[in-house]
C-alpha cells in the first residue's frame, strides 16, 4: 500500500513536472517567434537605414545641383539683361525673330513627327480590331 501510494505520488510528480516543462517548452516557442520578429524587425531597420542614407545623399546632390542651375541662371539672366541694355532696337529686334523662327521650326517638326506616328497607330488599332474579329469568327464557329 506504501509502496502503491509512493508510486502514484513519483507519477504525480511526474505528471506535474511534465506540464511544467510542456508550459516551459511553449513559452520558449513565444519567446523564439518574439526573437525571430525581432531579428526581422532589426534586418528591416537596417535596410531602411542604408536607404535613408542613399536618399540623402540624393537630396544633397540635388540640393547643389539646384544651388549651382540657380547661379548659372542668375548670371544669364544678368548676361541677357546687359545684352538687352546694350542691344539696339533693330538688334532686338533681330533676336526676339530668330528666337521666334526657332521655336516656330521646333513646333512644326514635333507636329510633323506627329503626323508620322499617327498613321502607325490607326494602322496598330485597326491591325488589332481586325484580330479580335478573326478570333470571335473562330470561336463562334
Amino acid at each position: 500500500m506504501k509502496r502503491d501510494n509512493d508510486i502514484r505520488r513519483q507519477i504525480e510528480d511526474i505528471n506535474e513536472s511534465l506540464l511544467k516543462l510542456k508550459t516551459d517548452q511553449t513559452t520558449v516557442v513565444e519567446l523564439a517567434k518574439q526573437s525571430d520578429l525581432a531579428v526581422e524587425a532589426m534586418v528591416r531597420m537596417e535596410q531602411l537605414s542604408r536607404k535613408v542614407e542613399k536618399l540623402s545623399q540624393e537630396r544633397e546632390l540635388y540640393q547643389d545641383l539646384y544651388v549651382k542651375a540657380n547661379g548659372q541662371l542668375c548670371m544669364l539672366e544678368e548676361s541677357l539683361s546687359q545684352s538687352i541694355d546694350s542691344c539696339d532696337e533693330d538688334t532686338l529686334a533681330k533676336m526676339i525673330f530668330n528666337k521666334w523662327k526657332l521655336s516656330e521650326e521646333s513646333y512644326n517638326d514635333q507636329t510633323q513627327q506627329k503626323k508620322n506616328i499617327l498613321p502607325k497607330m490607326i494602322e496598330t488599332v485597326n491591325d488589332e480590331q481586325s484580330t479580335n474579329e478573326k478570333l470571335i469568327f473562330e470561336n463562334e464557329q
